[in-house]
């Protein structure tokens, strides 16, 4: 079920309850501590604990890929992506024209069916989340990065250049 079902449903029976018995903060409180705790058979554990192994050697190396993002009235926006990943983790840096630079920093690396999932762990606002940012796969003796750009290009597999 997701939280804001959970959160929404123990608000109702909060606000149900005896408000005599409890305040609207301590309310909140118990909504908060409960919303913290997994539901039992939907437990997920955390990205950052999940990564046991090393980054393979293949995804190893700087990669740097520019891509445009949408016509302005002075030109196409773009953004420049270059991922530095090592054994260990995955550094983004971005250049940008007309769009903000955002998220970039260290990510976490989880390989799953041969596809590395990037998870943000830096510590800029609104960029930390459960699902992974960017896919990265090697095809052929090249990379290949999904999550890239805007919403023309979010979905395609696009070819990272090896610096």
């Amino acid at each position: 079920m997701p939280r804001i079902v959970v959160l929404m449903s123990l608000l109702l029976f909060l606000t149900a309850c005896d408000p005599s018995e409890r305040s609207f903060s301590e309310q909140i409180k118990v909504i908060h501590d409960q919303s913290e705790q997994p539901i039992e058979g939907n437990v997920e554990p955390d990205t950052k604990e999940k990564v046991t192994h090393p980054i393979a050697e293949k995804y190893i190396g700087t990669f740097s890929v520019g891509v445009e993002t949408e016509a302005t009235t002075t030109g196409m926006a773009s953004i420049e992506y270059t991922f530095t990943i090592t054994n260990e983790y995955v550094q983004l840096e971005t250049n940008t024209y007309h769009e903000p630079i955002r998220c970039n920093g260290k990510y976490t690396a989880v390989e799953k069916e041969n596809i590395l999932e990037l998870y943000y762990t830096g510590d800029e606002e609104f960029c930390e989340t459960e699902s992974p940012m960017f896919f990265l796969k090697e095809k052929r003796g090249k990379l290949y990065a999904q999550g890239l750009g805007g919403e023309g290009t979010y979905h395609d597999w696009i070819k990272l250049e090896r610096k």
